[in-house]
């Protein structure tokens, strides 16, 4: 049976308007943020404060459901899925670019929202691959054909500590305008995220997650959605930016282990104030958690993006293939398969897209992901 890649559709809409209510709400809170109260909660959210989405819808068909996007490395992976971005363009140029650190996770993962906004897959870079990371996007990213269509634009994801300090110099060399490079950065992976958070201008839901390990924001990272990433509690300067942002709606990803109750209190807090609430979603795993993600925001999915979970590299760029495809994504190994399976068979999952080569996620625990026909 002639299979469609599932690599189709949307990021110019946005996808979690598509979400089920949570059920972590506290009852008297259910008629204001239910099924509806929710939806609009997110798809109010303002746009990031960038270049608009251009993304042009494309058909991919493929004869097989299973299908790998991977390099020899997590640097390479990244390229592959910027490659499959550029085939969803007319021109097959990329309308805007983001570059984070490879050798750390929370840049990344924190950018996952403007990703989806501005239909940007995300490249991975280090000290040794500045000069390569350049001289692709100057080659792939959009140039205007007309005189009021302005330049696509690079967003560089942290400080020099974590893009080295020639990556501006490097873009401009290899032909991009330097008025459309802008860096985001702060003292640490928190200040970074609450930049980045701070382009949006206003913001009504946040998904919240910990900042201390990749699992949960990870799996959170497919919605599309911005991102707070959170210590063992809020620090002055996040609550302060999410006042100024007038968030008042929360949806915290994984356990008290992962977001404390002390966080969840301060959210609480602000979200009270705000006329809005919070919830939680959760599992005993992460393999659990990212089940739950994507079953209390999917009724059902054809496809789902598989990601490696006791390691980062391949799945921080995979974020661009969920937006493509409107699909979450699971974590799962060849031996922790059991929770992306049933998550399968709950959506009725029929593609399957496999981050990272088969030493990590066999063809076999794949494929089992697939629903069954009835």
């Amino acid at each position: 049976m002639k299979q469609k890649r599932f690599i189709a559709v949307l990021l110019c809409a946005l996808m979690v308007c598509a979400m089920l209510p949570l059920g972590a709400i506290a009852a008297e809170e259910e008629e204001e943020t239910g099924a509806y109260g929710w939806r609009e909660a997110f798809s109010e959210n303002p746009g990031f404060a960038g270049s608009p989405n251009r993304v042009i819808y494309r058909e991919d068909p493929a004869e097989i459901p299973l299908y790998r996007v991977f390099g020899s490395n997590r640097y390479e992976t990244a390229l592959k899925v910027a490659e499959e971005a550029r085939n969803f363009f007319s021109n097959h140029k990329l309308w805007n670019v983001i570059i984070a650190s490879g050798t750390d996770f929370p840049d990344a993962l924190g950018a996952a929202g403007p990703a989806y906004d501005l239909g940007a897959p995300i490249l991975l870079v280090d000290k040794n691959r500045v000069t390569q990371i350049a001289q692709y996007v100057g080659e792939n990213i959009y140039k205007p054909t007309e005189p009021d269509d302005g330049d696509g634009c690079v967003y560089i994801m942290g400080g020099t500590g974590a893009v080295p300090a020639n990556m501006e110099t490097e873009l401009e060399e290899a032909g991009v305008d330097p008025e459309k490079i802008v860096r985001f950065e702060g003292s640490n992976r928190y200040m970074t995220n609450l930049d980045v958070l701070s382009a949006y201008g206003s913001i009504n839901a946040v998904l919240v997650c910990s900042g201390k390990d990749f699992a949960d924001a990870l799996s959170a990272s497919a919605l599309g959605a911005p991102i707070l990433l959170v210590a063992d509690k809020l620090t002055a300067e996040q609550k302060a930016v999410l006042a100024n942002l007038g968030a008042k709606y929360f949806i915290i990803v994984g356990g008290t282990a992962a977001v404390s109750e002390s966080v969840e209190n301060e959210l609480k807090t602000i979200a009270e104030s705000a006329g809005g609430g919070v919830g939680r979603i959760s599992g005993k795993n992460r393999y659990e958690t990212s089940k739950a993600v994507a079953e209390e925001f999917w009724n059902s999915s054809k496809g789902v993006v598989l990601s490696y979970g006791l390691n980062y590299p391949d799945g921080l760029a995979g974020a661009a293939m969920c937006f493509m495809a409107d699909c979450p994504m699971l974590l799962a190994t060849t031996s922790n398969i059991s929770y992306a399976d049933e998550c399968g068979q709950n959506l009725g999952v029929t593609e399957v897209c496999v981050l990272g080569g088969p030493t990590l996620i066999s063809d076999a625990a794949a494929l089992s992901v697939l629903a069954e026909d009835e």
